[in-house]
């Protein structure tokens, strides 16, 4: 036969006879403990938030900085800019002109001069490249 102490079975024979008690007291644990998990979600969500408003507000910085660079410099021409990758994909393709709208389409654009599209090529850039 085990025995039961005297305190245990004072214990359980309270949550026996208040069992809808116990239960809320359980729920009501359980909502607390979600809120502040919920509370913790929040504040990490805000803080990543702020760390991309502050990125965002030091390339407008920069942005800034640049444009008012140029316009201070207005009697300069400003020149095509190429990127790197694309004068490298542009190069891999050896010669062969890829379809229009495509991804290596869009670097090919980038590497020609300006000056020398069309505006069906423009609209075709705006549309499928930026």
């Amino acid at each position: 036969m085990v025995v039961i102490p005297k305190k245990l079975d004072v214990s359980m024979g309270f949550v026996r006879e208040h069992k809808w008690l116990v239960i809320v007291m359980l729920a009501s644990v359980l909502v607390i403990i979600a809120g502040l998990l919920t509370i913790s979600y929040t504040n990490k969500q805000q803080a990543a938030q702020i760390q991309e408003l502050q990125r965002l507000d030091q390339i407008a910085k920069e942005a800034t900085q640049t444009l008012l660079d140029t316009a201070a410099h207005a009697e300069e021409p400003i020149e095509d800019v190429i990127p790197q990758e694309s004068v490298e994909k542009v190069k891999a393709m050896n010669g062969q002109a890829p379809a229009q709208g495509s991804e290596d389409w869009c670097h090919w654009m980038m590497v020609k001069d300006a000056d020398s599209w069309t505006l069906e090529e423009q609209s075709l850039f705006a549309r499928h490249c930026i």
